[in-house]
């Protein structure tokens, strides 16, 4: 059994982009797309439907060049159990309150069973 990656919007943005003169956002589009060329099939992907709504953002041939990335990855359902620790991230200050869907992604991967979330 491969283990399981939750993939987060921002790698499904990085694989998608225009090249960026950036050399920040330059290296981070590289090191996705030789991740995403090279190691996802060793992975079962999963997605939230909260990263289908982020990636769906913006101008709509970007949006949908992201959407085609996500098609056939299985979507996760957002349990209770992940609202509750999302939470609690939050209330705890694990993650900063103005980060609430990076609190949602971090628990609904620990809730679900993910081996890895990749963002």
């Amino acid at each position: 059994m491969k283990p399981v990656v939750y993939v987060e919007s921002s790698v499904i943005s990085y694989l998608t982009a225009r090249p960026n003169r950036d050399v920040v956002a330059a290296g981070r589009q590289t090191v996705t797309s030789e991740w995403w060329d090279n190691e996802s099939a060793r992975f079962e992907l999963r997605v939230l439907a909260l990263v289908e709504d982020e990636i769906s953002r913006g101008d709509h041939v970007a949006a949908q060049s992201r959407l085609a990335v996500i098609e056939n990855i299985p979507m996760v359902a957002v349990t209770e159990k992940a609202r509750q620790l999302s939470s609690r991230l939050i209330q705890e200050q694990v993650v900063p309150k103005r980060s609430e869907d990076d609190a949602l992604h971090i628990a609904i991967a620990s809730t679900q069973g993910a081996d890895y979330l990749l963002t």
